[in-house]
């Protein structure tokens, strides 16, 4: 397949152009989204996806409404309507933050509660087809810039922290992000998925898989905070999408690290 990914130097982004790229499948990248040069791009090139990793997200889109709206929003109905009558499909990333976190396990069928702007945002952005995916997710996964503030690369830059012992959580790796999209493409998919393992877990538990797959030490302190539940119920439609467990998921990401030292050189931690 040849892949456009379009934001492809962020934490998303650049796992899933790489995993692509060695995959075998030939990838090409790009971070600018104006119309103009997306539009020379799509026109120039036989494309079998468009996987858009851009956005801006939570209280960034509070402070660029208009950056946020662009990004989140229009973008990719801009590129549906780009792409409208040729085969190219395009992936969009939404998001758990669609949902308020009051109940959790959210479906398909439940209407997006979150007032946030970035949340109206994404959820007017998702894209309903019969060619195009739509995913809602929450991803967790390397950075290659030392100042990402993404909750892997701050995490392994802390010897303290506080868990969150009643804030609930559904997801992948950007890693299993990538191949789960692949899986989709390959069986010519299209319409909105939800995408999480079986079951939900704690950000405490998830935080104590972070120290047992990177570990340094570090003490986690568990904080029984007021529930916030924004999992998802996994929902694949009719595709026969397998999604791994969340240890498999962070015992693979370790694994892709440290496969890969060149793009993450801040990451050290007792690899005994």
């Amino acid at each position: 397949m040849k892949i456009f990914v379009l934001g492809c130097n962020g934490v998303v982004g650049h796992a899933v152009a790489l995993y692509f790229k060695e995959a075998g499948h030939e990838v090409v990248g790009s971070n600018d989204t104006t119309e103009v040069s997306l539009r020379s791009l799509i026109e120039g090139q036989k494309l079998d996806a468009i996987i858009n990793c851009t956005a801006i997200v939570n209280q960034a889109a509070e402070e660029d409404k208009a950056g946020a709206a662009y990004l989140n929003a229009y973008l990719p109905h801009l590129l549906e309507s780009l792409t409208a009558g040729i085969e190219t499909v395009v992936v969009h990333r939404s998001t758990d933050c669609i949902f308020s976190g009051a109940r959790g396990q959210y479906t398909l069928e439940d209407w997006p509660d979150a007032k946030s702007f970035y949340a109206r945002t994404k959820a007017v952005g998702e894209l309903v087809n019969d060619k195009d995916i739509t995913i809602r997710v929450s991803l967790i996964g390397p950075a290659q810039d030392e100042e990402d503030g993404s909750l892997l690369n701050w995490f392994l830059q802390q010897r303290e922290v506080k868990g969150f012992a009643n804030a609930i959580w559904t997801g992948l790796t950007t890693l299993e992000y990538a191949k789960t999209i692949e899986s989709l493409l390959k069986q010519k998919a299209h319409g909105v998925f939800q995408a999480a393992p079986k079951e939900a877990i704690s950000k405490y538990e998830l935080l104590r898989l972070f120290e047992k797959y990177f570990p340094n030490g570090r003490t986690i302190v568990k904080v029984d905070n007021s529930r916030v539940d924004k999992s998802l119920v996994p929902d694949w439609g009719t595709y026969d999408i397998h999604v791994k467990d969340y240890e498999q998921q962070i015992a693979e990401m370790k694994q892709w690290i440290e496969h890969h030292p060149d793009l993450y050189p801040s990451y050290y931690y007792d690899k005994k």
